[in-house]
Parts: C-alpha cells; structure tokens; sequence
C-alpha cells in the first residue's frame, strides 16, 4: 500500500504497512497525503491531467496517472502545496514509476520549500524513459535554512512534446533518515522481501526465516520454518484495530495466518476467525471457508480485532464483503485478548508464542490500522488492490 505508492488507499491511522511488491512502504509524516481526487496535486502546465484505466494497474498497483501533454515544459508539481515537514540538513527521496507512448525524457525535482509556500532550493533533471514502465528517483540532503517544507515536481517532455503521453503511479517522497529504524527483512541469502517495510514509532521487524521472493510481488512461507515477527508498540493500549492481508493460504488445518501472542486469527478444523488460546474459535463455519474458495487463492482479508470488548464484536470481511460470525468451538478466554506480548507483539505466518502453528502461505500485502475501518473505508482498499490478483 505499498500503501504508501497507492494513493487511492487510506493511510489515517496506518501504523504497519509491509507489501512484497514495492520497494518501500508506508512511513507515517513523511509521505504525501492526497490533495485532490487523483492522490496527486491540483496545480499543473501545458498538459491535461486525468486517471487512465485503460491502460492497466501499474508497478505499484494502481491506476496511473496520464499526463496528456499539449504544449511545452509540461509539469504538475507540489511545490505550492507541501508534502511534509523538513528542515535544512535533512536527506530526502522522490521516487515514481513512469512511462511514455514514446521514447522520450522526463525530469524529476524535490524542492525545499519556505514558510511562505515558495521553493527555495531544488535538486533533478532529465531522465530517459520509454514505452516500458521504469522507477526513477532523486535524492537530495536540503542545505537552505530557510527550507521547512519538502515538495517535488513530475515533468514531461519539453519543447515538441505536445501529443505524447505521460504515465505516472506510485509516487513516493522518503525522508532517508527514517530507515535507521527499522530493518529490511531478508531471506537466508539476502534478497529483500519487505524492503523498507516500516513499523511506526520507531518499531523494529525481524529477519524472517526461510522465505523466498516471488518477482511477482508477494513472498512465499512455506509453512515449517518461515515466519515474520514485528514490534508494533503504538497497538498496545488500542481498544481495537485493523489488520489487512492481501494473501493465498495454502492450508487451513491447525494454522495461523498472524497473531498477536495469545490472540490470533486461526484456521481450524472448526472454521476460520478469532482464538484466544483456549481452544475456541469465533468466525466463520468451515462450509463458509470452503464457499468462499479461502484455500489456495488469494483474497483480501480484513479483521477488526477488539482489545477492551469481547471478540464477538469482532468483523471480518473478505473481499470487501462483511461475513456473518458466530462462536465455532470453545469459549473466549478475556485475558488472553490483548495486543501487546511483550517485545515483539506480532508474529505473521504462525504462532507467537512458539513454533507450532506455521502457515504456509503467499504474502502480498499485510498492513494494521490503529482504528476500525469504516465500511466506506474498507471498500477504498480492497478496490485499491484487486487488481493486483484479478480478485
């Protein structure tokens, strides 16, 4: 979403976001929020500016935006509209993916901007593109005391561009300085899986064990040894949250897709939903798992977990469709309902609380919200990422 690179996505609230697709995910304060209906930015030159469904979802998996060039130095920019916070001595990055109808160059800026909302430094150029999407970035450490602002300015072509096409998705503006929090999770020999994934309020994620990259955007846990463990402090003392997954299970005997130590989401003999460690389950039937094709493809899963209530005020949608929930085995142990088991509070693909329970399972997307998502709200998301697997 990540998160982060599709703006048609809600990021109010987002404290977790990892996604296999995108090299960085959601940072909280130092990504830009949308300005306008399109995620981007109202002010614009020599071009017409619009979503383009027909050309398909992006890199970053959303509906880019065409820059529909009619003249020369066509440009849309930010930098009478702030980003974010910055201040002199302070590294940035802009990155974009970006294409055209025809080999062309195009050119990137990020812009130290003043109180007053004018650019007072700036940093890019040129870059060659093609008909073939192609990431392209600019990094700059801001050097004017005056600068209190980041923005950044996307550029078609210059002079006899008029008729070319521009497509642009998965803005993404980093403050380079934030990635000393965090570590990238890796497999065995190196390769980055959730590159950059960022946990809020300086939370840490672990190396995750024996998992395998899939170029396609999602990562692969093979269900004995692989599992991801995250801190995720600011959830402690939350009555409820959302957690979202964009995943394919593999699996739905005697696994767990996350968990929260002692609070889990659980597929069971009995169905699939919510367990407190006492042998209970409270979701949905397994004929509802069966109906619904959980196993072996991918869905998009939310969970609204309550921390302070019992969990049969708990919801789950599954592809953006509310299921109707029900006590499938046991009874809810209370105390066993919370979000915080010491360091690291999250494990995903299995149990916390030791080695049983792995899952295999492929991983697009997983993200939690410090909120319960509105109906309107999960719909946004769900359409945001459908089409990453045709769902």
């Amino acid at each position: 979403m990540a998160i982060a690179y599709n703006t048609s996505a809600i990021t109010n609230d987002l404290v977790l976001s990892l996604d296999a697709k995108n090299p960085k995910s959601y940072s909280p304060n130092v990504h830009p929020k949308p300005l306008d209906i399109y995620g981007w930015w109202s002010s614009g030159n020599a071009a017409t500016f619009s979503r383009d469904y027909t050309t398909g979802v992006s890199p970053a998996g959303g509906v880019p935006l065409l820059m529909a060039v009619t003249g020369n130095d066509p440009y849309i920019s930010s930098y009478n509209s702030p980003i974010a916070p910055a201040v002199s001595g302070q590294t940035w990055t802009v990155s974009v993916w970006v294409k055209a109808s025809v080999a062309t160059t195009v050119e990137l800026y990020i812009f130290g901007i003043n109180s007053a909302n004018t650019y007072v430094e700036a940093n890019g150029g040129g870059v060659n593109i093609t008909t073939t999407w192609t990431r392209i970035s600019r990094t700059y450490t801001l050097a004017n005391i005056n600068s209190v602002y980041i923005g950044t300015r996307l550029d078609g072509p210059g002079t006899g561009g008029t008729g070319v096409n521009v497509w642009w998705d998965g803005l993404q503006v980093e403050k380079s300085s934030s990635a000393t929090t965090f570590n990238p999770i890796t497999n065995t020999n190196g390769t980055a899986l959730f590159d950059g994934a960022k946990a809020a309020n300086s939370s840490t994620i672990s190396t995750s064990v024996d998992t395998s990259f899939n170029s396609s955007g999602y990562i692969t846990y093979p269900g004995v040894t692989g599992y991801t463990d995250c801190s995720v402090p600011s959830i402690a003392n939350s009555a409820v949250i959302t957690v979202e997954m964009l995943a394919r299970v593999s699996s739905t005997t005697n696994v767990m897709p996350f968990g929260f130590g002692s609070y889990d989401a659980y597929f069971v003999s009995t169905g699939f939903g919510f367990n407190t460690a006492a042998s209970d389950l409270y979701g949905i039937s397994p004929a509802t798992v069966t109906s619904l094709g959980l196993l072996n493809n991918w869905k998009h899963y939310i969970l609204v977990m309550n921390r302070t209530t019992s969990y049969t005020n708990n919801k789950m949608y599954i592809n953006s469709v509310a299921q109707s929930l029900s006590q499938q085995s046991g009874t809810e142990n209370a105390g066993n309902r919370t979000f915080s088991s010491g360091t690291g509070n999250l494990r995903i693909a299995g149990w916390l609380g030791g080695t049983n329970y792995r899952i295999p399972m492929d991983l697009a997307v997983f993200g939690i919200y410090n909120k319960e998502l509105s109906v309107s709200e999960i719909n946004q998301n769900y359409n945001a990422l459908r089409g990453r697997f045709n769902l």
